[in-house]
């Protein structure tokens, strides 16, 4: 204790307590306060037990369940709205929109699925089908081939005979044209044969002939026969058949054909004229074509004979028109009816009589100019006539 103003103490005082029950009062008290503070703790712990297990334990168990369903097929498990709130909550939102895509993409899935299984099947049906289009192709095809064998058999007999044809025709057409020619050949004959007939009966009555006048009627007994054997040169010129195509003019060929029917024409009153603008060549075979010109003129002059025309004339007329020769043969016979124009180039088709005609003489003709030379021959109507044309 220190007096007012003094700054040592003047006395000094000391008091004690026991410190055991000092001690054993706290210890007291604290177990006092543990006590009282166990049964909250409890209380507490168990509590945040049930709450931990309410929000996270069971909402865990949930997402862990909707997990299985999902991976056992069952896609429409949702648990949103059953974790709702917290991460939880926003877990199971996530969950949800995965099962939902999943779901849709298992559908598209099988979708693609069902529509691959179609088109499969498609496939298979399609596949079968051309394998029985294939069988059946090859059938056809098997068939096809037996029948070109067939066919070409066929085609081939029916080229050997119409070859044959072709050749008989030909051979007809040469025996009728022959016909023709020897009946130019006695034309051309009569004249030389009376006059050597004249010559040899006159002789014996002159008895006193010198031996210059008996050589002077022996040479005009030659003459004649030299002029008749001409004319048998000009018939095989005629019917010789050329092997090759050689180039030749067609104002000669034409004259040559002229001069060897000439005297029959004069004989029945017909007049020919050939108009030549200049010389025309033509590449052939000169023989064929002088046969087809005498074919045309035969029949011109057989024409105008039948109708008994009066002032028959025949005119060729000889030029050539772009790079090609142009021979044209017309008559004064009246022409040919619609009707007939459209057949005279068939095999076998005639208009004369009495079975006159062989049919053959212009089939014949067309298929020298058309495929031998590669030209062509036609026929039309003109003012009172008919106008055969040749170009090659």
């Amino acid at each position: 204790l220190r007096l007012p103003g003094e700054q040592t103490p003047y006395m000094y005082v000391r008091a004690g307590i026991s410190i055991q029950s000092a001690v054993a009062k706290a210890n007291r008290q604290l177990l006092y306060n543990i006590g009282m503070m166990v049964p909250f703790v409890v209380f507490a712990l168990i509590l945040a037990i049930l709450i931990g297990k309410r929000s996270i334990v069971d909402r865990v168990k949930r997402l862990q369940t909707a997990s299985q369903r999902i991976a056992g097929g069952d896609l429409k498990a949702r648990v949103g709205d059953q974790v709702a709130g917290g991460e939880l909550g926003e877990l199971g939102r996530a969950f949800d929109e995965m099962a939902h895509t999943l779901e849709e993409n298992i559908a598209e899935l099988n979708q693609s699925r069902l529509l691959l299984y179609k088109k499969t099947v498609l496939l298979e049906d399609e596949i079968t089908e051309r394998q029985v289009v294939q069988e059946d192709l090859a059938d056809k095809q098997q068939m096809l081939e037996s029948l070109n064998r067939t066919l070409e058999e066929r085609i081939e007999a029916a080229v050997k005979e119409l070859r044959q044809k072709d050749q008989t025709m030909i051979q007809q057409n040469r025996l009728a044209a022959m016909g023709e020619m020897i009946n130019n050949i006695a034309h051309q004959w009569r004249q030389p044969l009376n006059l050597i007939s004249l010559i040899v009966q006159g002789l014996p009555e002159c008895k006193d002939l010198s031996q210059t006048e008996l050589d002077h009627e022996v040479g005009r007994i030659m003459v004649v026969i030299m002029h008749m054997s001409q004319t048998i040169d000009d018939f095989r010129y005629f019917f010789r058949q050329d092997k090759e195509k050689t180039r030749f003019t067609a104002n000669q060929t034409v004259a040559k054909t002229v001069e060897f029917i000439i005297p029959s024409l004069n004989d029945k009153g017909i007049n020919i004229s050939i108009i030549e603008q200049t010389e025309v060549c033509v590449f052939g075979y000169s023989n064929e074509y002088a046969q087809v010109l005498l074919n045309i003129l035969s029949n011109a002059t057989d024409v105008l004979v039948e109708k008994n025309v009066t002032e028959p004339r025949i005119s060729i007329n000889i030029f050539s028109a772009d790079s090609r020769s142009v021979v044209t043969i017309t008559d004064n016979g009246g022409g040919i009816s619609t009707d007939v124009m459209p057949r005279i180039f068939d095999p076998y088709f005639t208009t004369k009589e009495n079975m006159q005609g062989t049919g053959i003489g212009l089939y014949m003709s067309k298929i020298i100019i058309e495929q031998n030379m590669g030209g062509s021959l036609t026929a039309r109507n003109i003012e009172g006539g008919v106008a055969f044309r040749i170009e090659v």
